[in-house]
């Protein structure tokens, strides 16, 4: 009897682990060579124009205020960003997969 319930418990294990589980990625990465960031202060709302991009689907990404933005690692500004973003080497947008907004800049 033993013998069969162990058949029966892997058999049913095997079968669960065919059933096309998989994981969704938690956000989409696109590293460019170059971009334009704008800024409005009345609505608390960004652009990024990208240029230079092969894994962009788009040319305009956009953001809101709750956008983080590192610089080699550090948190950063929008105002530091906007005095940087010409001198930016490969920077990177991170996009939510629902909506394809810009929840990270990393430069």
């Amino acid at each position: 009897m033993k013998y069969i319930i162990n058949i029966i418990t892997i058999a049913i294990l095997f079968s669960y682990s065919h059933l096309g589980y998989s994981a969704k990625a938690l956000d989409i990465a696109l590293e460019m060579n170059s971009f334009q960031v704008e800024f409005y202060d009345a609505s608390q709302q960004g652009k990024v124009r990208v240029s230079d991009c092969n894994q962009c689907k788009q040319k305009l990404y956009t953001f809101d205020q709750s956008v983080r933005i590192t610089k080699s690692g550090q948190d950063a500004t929008i105002k530091q960003l906007l005095a940087d973003q010409w001198s930016a080497k490969f920077p990177t947008i991170f996009l939510n997969p629902k909506n394809k907004q810009i929840i990270l800049i990393a430069y």
